[in-house]
């Protein structure tokens, strides 16, 4: 029985999870010319920062109860990676920065 409430509870994160990053991809500003390859990477606390892979800081979190997403796109002969700031709530977008980009 409990492995089957730890499916189901796990069925249900991740579909949520998939529903946001459906919604998510339509409040995103940046043009990309390939669907977006969003992805969930943590819930962030308040004043948590996020730094890229050279430990620039890019963010420091004013929010309560968010979530930190990524996603990937490209556009003409480049990629980018944008760090999305998302209301656990509502699935808003709340903040929206770009990690990298080449």
């Amino acid at each position: 029985m409990k492995k089957m409430i730890l499916l189901l509870t796990l069925s249900l994160l991740s579909s949520s999870v998939l529903a946001c990053a459906y919604e998510l991809e339509k409040q995103i500003s940046a043009p990309s010319d390939h669907r977006l390859k969003i992805k969930w990477e943590k819930r962030l606390s308040k004043n948590e920062e996020i730094s890229n892979y050279r430990d620039d800081l890019l963010f420091i979190n004013p929010y309560d109860d968010v979530d930190f997403y990524k996603a990937t796109g490209s556009y003409h002969s480049g990629w980018f990676q944008l760090g999305l700031i998302v209301d656990r709530k509502n699935c808003e977008l709340l903040n929206e920065f770009v990690m990298a980009s080449e």
